[in-house]
């Protein structure tokens, strides 16, 4: 397929006054490849923080942070991969797949991602500020470090441990400075149930609902709730819930209930284990800078595979984090090691 518009076309009404700008979203707002052309042209043209200002003032948030997270993804291939990815997507039997281009330029993204951390020298001194240890939040009174800023984590979502939501509430009852923040990311399949669990433990606590946040997670659908052998849900997206212990002082600059995940993951050799429930770290480092300040105390009780631990050392915060299991704390502390700050 032969683009509409050349990339010397885009770059030149990107100079232009007037409709120029309208003329421009034209091309920008369709998902055809032409339209991944312009999106590439803007990326580069513009920083993210730019961007937005030069879009039709009608556009919702939802619209403007799309366009702006496939700017920025596309921007940054170099001329060759663009063309190797744009060709995936006209192989496709009924027609040019965005979707296929937009997985193949997010696997791109990755990969040079885990070769600028693998280029990165190890330094244990980095993971001074965090603190890893095998425990049970319901036996865990006080953190070691003091009074947390956050309690970020994600919780097991199977049925049969729906009464830790309970204990997750109690235990940020217990371990949160006055007006701090309980963020939990949570499935969808027993939230009627969680959030029972979760306004039990408040009943008895001063923690109180305050929000709940969709991430959207492009090219990480999963197959959940069949009804038949044939007939699965596409999942493209998952709730977090926000609680404050007490009434927040107030939401968060720049807060969002929207969050487009660009399903980042851990850097991982293939030779170690991965937690199988690992989320996307830029999900979880975005969480930390919401809702903490640096040098804050961030803890998760369900420490899994590192995620949050990763997020708040990377972006200058004390973590404190604990897991029932000792294999999940080992798993926890070589990613830390391996993750270390950007």
């Amino acid at each position: 397929m032969q683009p509409l518009i050349s990339t010397e076309e885009l770059a030149a009404l990107l100079r232009l006054q007037g409709n120029s700008t309208e003329s421009l979203i034209r091309y920008v707002s369709t998902e055809r490849e032409f339209g991944l052309r312009a999106k590439r042209v803007l990326g580069r043209k513009f920083k993210e923080r730019d961007l937005p200002e030069i879009l039709p003032e009608d556009w919702d948030e939802h619209n403007t942070e799309h366009l702006v997270w496939h700017a920025n993804l596309y921007s940054l291939l170099g001329d060759a991969e663009f063309a190797r990815i744009l060709r995936s997507g006209t192989k496709n039997p009924i027609g040019f797949s965005e979707l296929t281009v937009r997985k193949a330029a997010q696997k791109i993204r990755r990969e040079k991602i885990r070769a600028a951390n693998k280029a990165r020298p190890l330094n244990i001194e980095d993971i001074k500020n965090v603190e890893t240890y095998v425990a049970d939040l319901t036996t865990v009174v006080s953190l070691k470090r003091g009074k947390a800023m956050a309690v970020i984590t994600d919780p097991p979502y199977e049925q049969q441990a729906l009464h830790t939501w309970k204990e997750l509430t109690e235990f940020a009852d217990r371990v949160l400075v006055e007006h701090g923040w309980l963020v939990a990311m949570s499935g969808q399949h027993w939230l009627p149930d969680v959030f029972k669990q979760l306004e039990k433990g408040a009943k008895s606590t001063s923690m109180k609902y305050r929000w709940t946040i969709a991430v959207h997670t492009p090219g990480g659908t999963t197959s959940q709730d069949w009804i038949g052998l044939d007939n699965p849900l596409n999942v493209e997206w998952k709730p977090i819930i926000v609680y404050s212990k007490g009434d927040a002082d107030k939401w968060p600059d720049k807060f969002r209930d929207f969050l487009l995940s660009e399903n980042e993951r851990l850097v991982v050799p293939d030779t170690e284990p991965r937690h199988p429930d690992e989320q996307p770290i830029d999900v979880f480092r975005r969480l930390v800078e919401l809702f903490t300040k640096p040098k804050a105390l961030v803890v998760d009780p369900f420490l899994g595979g590192g995620t949050t631990g990763v997020a708040a050392h990377q972006t200058g915060r004390t973590f404190e984090g604990f897991d029932i299991l000792k294999e999940n704390v080992a798993m926890a502390r070589a990613n830390l090691k391996r993750n270390r700050r950007a």
